[in-house]
């Protein structure tokens, strides 16, 4: 599975994926050594934060989506685009700030850190 490669290439902690899944840093960290596998759910989720296919993500697929979703999600309105243009400029701090906005304002839970 791709998890640990996606989640360092975009520069996110564990903490932040295992709060998308409602899990512990640990569970999650458990999910990236192979330990423990993630169900239909979970694998939807972080294909969805991720941007990339369930394909991709379980390691089935050399792509981040086939060409019809590919081509589909590249006809994103400009707002989306602006957003990650000004999203991609913001040093990692602010980016952490970013992501804990949107979770709020997506109604995201967040899972209690211990």
């Amino acid at each position: 599975m791709r998890l640990q490669e996606l989640r360092e290439e975009r520069k996110i902690s564990q903490s932040v994926v295992a709060d998308i899944l409602e899990v512990t840093r640990q569970a999650y960290s458990r999910y990236e050594r192979g330990e423990r596998e993630l169900g239909y759910a979970a694998l939807i989720k972080l294909a969805k934060f991720f941007d990339v296919s369930v394909d991709y993500l379980l390691g089935n697929s050399p792509f981040y989506y086939p060409d019809s979703v590919k081509n589909a999600v590249q006809a994103t309105d400009g707002d989306e685009e602006t957003l990650i243009r000004y999203f991609r400029s913001l040093n990692d701090e602010l980016k952490g700030v970013a992501l804990e906005t949107v979770r709020v304002l997506a109604g995201i839970p967040v899972a209690n850190k211990k």
